[in-house]
């Protein structure tokens, strides 16, 4: 039964943190000043197991000033980017497609499995 709470748990912080995501995402669609940014490189993260992701940084130039974002998705080298950023403090930014929905998905299904294994046991 613990694991069923578990489970529970772990779905509504993803379910949470999606919707924060997602509530950011379109705020920021709607305030922040938009400009084209590309993939022009990425970052190796090791996770466990001795295994490496690939985060795409993608870089964007404001009033002269580089700077840079790490994405989520797939790594295509060049390819166009839309990035939000704040005009008071151009660091803070949201990439495009970067809205939350997966967290929320992953969410969903973490709370299908313990009715499933709740209700069929």
């Amino acid at each position: 039964m613990d694991f069923v709470w578990c489970l529970c748990f772990i779905s509504f912080i993803l379910i949470l943190f999606g919707l924060y995501k997602l509530l950011y995402y379109n705020y920021a669609k709607q305030k922040y000043s938009v400009v084209i940014g590309k993939i022009a490189d990425y970052e190796k993260l090791n996770t466990y197991e001795h295994r490496t992701t690939k985060y795409p940084l993608v870089h964007y130039e404001i009033n002269g000033h580089r700077y840079v974002a790490r994405g989520v998705g797939r790594v295509i080298m060049g390819k166009p980017v839309k990035v939000y950023y704040n005009p008071s403090n151009p660091y803070k930014c949201v990439l495009d497609g970067d809205n939350g929905i997966s967290s929320i998905i992953f969410g969903l299904v973490f709370l299908i499995i313990p009715f499933i294994v709740f209700f069929y046991k």
